[in-house]
């Protein structure tokens, strides 16, 4: 997704992806938040967001999934919403977090988690 939506075009811009891509994701975001218009202080508000997700799903979900993607994605508006995905042996579960609400990056972190197996 990252490759197939520009801020330029599409008005959404997309940081990290899979494995060690998910690293690059302060990068994608200081880049493509520019590209969107977003001051610095928005740019570093995202970026903060983006680090302590992945640093909450990494550390403390405690449901044996292995985290393996992290996606940032954001808008013009400054709404973001941060889709990490683990896997525990053939299962995938995505958890969802969004921008609008957030007081806490630790007490009820995820919007939504998605999976097949409860």
């Amino acid at each position: 997704m990252k490759e197939a939506l520009s801020p330029e075009i599409h008005d959404i811009g997309v940081a990290g992806g899979k494995g060690r891509t998910s690293t690059t994701a302060p990068i994608d975001i200081r880049e493509k938040g520019g590209a969107l218009g977003h001051s610095p202080r928005k740019v570093d508000d995202h970026v903060h967001a983006s680090k302590m997700s992945a640093k909450v799903n990494s550390a403390l979900v405690q449901d044996g999934y292995q985290i393996y993607h992290h996606a940032f994605f954001f808008i013009p508006d400054g709404k973001w919403a941060v889709v990490p995905q683990g896997m525990r042996g053939s299962y995938a579960r995505r958890y969802h977090r969004l921008s609008d609400g957030v007081q806490s990056f630790v007490e009820e972190p995820h919007s939504d988690i998605c999976s097949y197996r409860k």
